[in-house]
């Protein structure tokens, strides 16, 4: 019976703690590119702009790593997952909703790189509004950051 009363409170413990954890999701657009072309390199500003969000995430640990299938998503990550020693990045699909990678994920922090119209999209699918509107062509550095407690959604836009 002693056993019985364990694992009811184990339980509820473990259900309480599910519950409260905070999932941090951080999402940025790739890096300037090269080109037109469709799968382009970074371009010097875009290397230079990769560096600078690894020195931005230093001090703020990344669990998952999340880039599309596109090389310039994967360019802009490489130089955080460097700084922070993770090397393993897993693929983005922007149709799958954040909803889903905040329960997938619960209690860990993911940084998404995506697209000027992917990142907006799935943020506002996530707040059931359109809320952020696509960034701009000549835009590369908006950080949208989620918080994900519950059912409590909190986000901001970073202009940095």
């Amino acid at each position: 019976m002693k056993n019985i009363y364990l694992v009811i409170t184990f339980l509820f413990f473990t259900k309480l703690w599910s519950q409260s954890a905070t999932t941090t999701i951080y999402l940025i657009r790739h890096a300037e590119k090269v080109d037109n072309s469709a799968d382009p390199e970074l371009s010097e500003a875009g290397k230079a702009r990769a560096a600078k969000w690894a020195q931005y995430f230093k001090d703020k640990p990344i669990d998952y790593f999340f880039v599309t299938s596109y090389k310039r998503t994967a360019l802009t990550a490489w130089p955080i997952g460097e700084a922070q020693n993770k090397h393993l990045f897993e693929t983005y699909d922007p149709d799958m909703p954040l909803m889903g990678l905040a329960n997938k994920y619960r209690g860990k922090t993911l940084l998404i790189v995506g697209h000027s119209n992917t990142i907006p999209a799935a943020i506002n699918e996530l707040l059931l509004e359109k809320t952020y509107p696509d960034i701009p062509d000549n835009e590369f550095g908006y950080l949208y950051k989620i918080t994900v407690t519950g059912s409590k959604i909190t986000h901001e836009l970073i202009k940095t």
